[in-house]
């Protein structure tokens, strides 16, 4: 014959079983989640560079990129958003692809002469 507590019964026993649930020490320590790290593509990336307008040195590493052709057309996009600024595209060292600062005319002549 099986015995059948009372549910105030099952409640109290629950309850001696939690008593000295705030003394104990234990504690899951869980492994961190790995990161998803995004694939990155064999090679080495692309560099473009703007240049400080009084020149000197770099003034914004501006983007690292692996396709060549898009490292092309994003060189491309970066000279004609600093017009007045030497722009460089490099291959680690090797510089594949440079804009040269404007000379101070050309540079008058675009921001509509001086008086």
């Amino acid at each position: 014959m099986d015995t059948v507590l009372h549910p105030a019964l099952i409640a109290l026993d629950h309850a001696a079983a939690r008593k000295y649930e705030h003394l104990c020490l234990a504690a899951i320590t869980l492994p961190p989640p790995a990161k998803q790290a995004p694939p990155v593509p064999p090679g080495n990336p692309y560099t473009i560079e703007v240049w400080r307008e009084t020149g000197g040195g770099i003034e914004l590493h501006l983007i690292k990129i692996y396709p060549l052709s898009l490292a092309m057309a994003a060189f491309e996009v970066a000279c004609l958003e600093w017009p007045t600024h030497e722009v460089t595209l490099r291959g680690r060292a090797r510089i594949i692809e440079r804009r040269e600062r404007l000379p101070r005319s050309a540079t008058a002549s675009l921001s509509g002469g001086s008086r």
